[in-house]
């Protein structure tokens, strides 16, 4: 633990030598608390709740270092090279989509600042993530959008209603060294803030706000060792207004929309997260693929039943290999995140609300961890975890989340010819608690 804090305190100091800081004065802002007045301002894009999965949810969002599936993308860049134990094929895909409604986190604070709920009632978030691996190589992408109703803006210009659309993203290529014992990749990242107006049922782009950054992570998985190692850094996204949009500056060099001023840029923070996982127990924590390709022809002639191609007695193998692989376990996973500054910048529900309230002034640290096990072999998963959520806002406190989660076998079903026989389905579910929040997940698949 010594050693951790040691490289937290180090990254924290490289940080802050590196990327500057945001100013503590007013500025063009204005004062806190008061009613925005310009469009000199950025709106800071950090997120502290986990929007995923049940099992991400569950485990805190502790996931850096086991970086598994299309819902890792967005903790660890190397991600979609990870090949889980039981793949059986060259050519894998992963897809993972989720949506969260006002009905779960409306009437919470969900950004920490104080202020229990939102400005306004009408909005929905959604993430899609979808993941293809060709042997070793392996492309990710990820999407999150969410949506906002502000309605009638004064029927200025016309404009009845108003959308707010933020959109978060990354492409990622991978690729698998060592026998599945490193994975590495990186690519794109980008951030979108849309203004549009939605009067009379038709859409039309008012102002738009985007920008690109990078990043790059890695896992390490030594096959002989219970551990895994994840380690991502990301560059600020720092957007910039489109200069094609409608909504051109006034005299003051403001965007105005009615009496709603309009920022001039938006940031996603750079970010530095890493973690490592242990597993205790006979289940390995790093098995390796079972790649039927690696199987030897004498092996698969010699285990052929009647009517099947070579290739379908390789499948069928390494399908058994996996199955004989001991359930029980114990998986305890950490992640630790540092998220930098941002500059004259207020947060999202902020800018909806068109008051002043600091974001992002000084770096934030996010620490996680989780726990999994198998309880019931072959049949229920039982996880925990908890994770310290900074706020980013002047005078916020931080929270301590505590989360859980189950994952249920069901029924075996080849769903009509599409599954393998002997594939079984599964139900999920994850709770995540703080102060003055609460979330929840349902989900379902297959059981692995």
């Amino acid at each position: 633990m010594r050693s951790l804090r040691l490289f937290a305190a180090a990254v924290a100091v490289v940080a802050s030598a590196t990327w500057p800081r945001a100013a503590s004065a007013d500025g063009p802002l204005g004062p806190q608390g008061s009613r925005l007045q310009t469009s000199s301002y950025t709106v800071d894009l950090f997120q502290g709740p986990i929007l995923a999965g049940s099992r991400v949810t569950a485990l805190a969002g502790a996931w850096a270092a086991l970086a598994e599936g299309a819902e890792g993308h967005g903790f660890n860049a190397a991600s979609p090279a990870v090949r889980e134990a039981h793949s059986t094929s060259t050519t894998d895909f992963d897809v993972d989509f989720g949506l969260t409604f006002p009905s779960s986190i409306g009437k919470t604070d969900f950004d920490n600042n104080g202020s229990p709920g939102f400005t306004y009632d009408n909005f929905v978030f959604g993430t899609l993530g979808a993941r293809v691996q060709e042997g070793k190589i392996a492309i990710g992408a990820t999407i999150n959008l969410q949506q906002y109703e502000l309605g009638n803006p004064g029927n200025v210009d016309g404009i009845t209603s108003i959308l707010i659309r933020y959109a978060r993203g990354n492409l990622l290529g991978a690729y698998s060294l060592l026998s599945d014992q490193l994975y590495v990749g990186g690519g794109p990242r980008a951030a979108l803030l849309g203004i549009i107006d939605s009067s009379g049922g038709s859409e039309r782009a008012l102002l738009t706000v985007g920008g690109l950054g990078v990043e790059g992570g890695a896992v390490v998985a030594p096959k002989w060792l219970p551990l895994r190692f994840g380690l991502t850094l990301r560059s600020p996204v720092d957007g910039k207004v489109d200069p094609a949009s409608r909504v051109t500056p006034d005299e003051r060099g403001d965007r105005r929309i009615g009496e709603k001023y309009l920022p001039e840029s938006i940031v996603m923070p750079w970010e530095v997260e890493w973690g490592l996982a242990l597993q205790l127990g006979k289940r390995p924590l790093n098995p390796g693929w079972n790649d039927p390709e690696a199987i030897p022809a004498r092996e698969v002639a010699a285990r052929a039943r009647p009517g099947e191609t070579p290739k379908q007695t390789a499948k069928r193998i390494a399908k058994e290999r996996y199955a004989a692989l001991p359930r029980q376990k114990l998986l305890v996973t950490t992640s630790f995140l540092v998220t930098g500054a941002t500059s004259n910048a207020v947060g999202f529900e902020s800018f909806l609300s068109q008051r002043i309230d600091r974001s992002g002034e000084r770096i934030s640290f996010t620490p996680r961890v989780g726990l999994e096990g198998e309880v019931v072999p072959s049949w229920l998963q039982l996880r925990a975890g908890s994770y310290m959520e900074p706020s980013r806002f002047q005078g916020g406190r931080p929270r301590v989340h505590g989360t859980a989660g189950f994952e249920q076998k069901l029924f075996s079903w080849t769903a009509f010819g599409l599954f393998y026989p002997g594939t079984y389905f599964r139900v999920s579910g994850a709770v995540d608690v703080a102060r003055e929040y609460f979330g929840w997940s349902l989900g379902a698949g297959v059981w692995h």
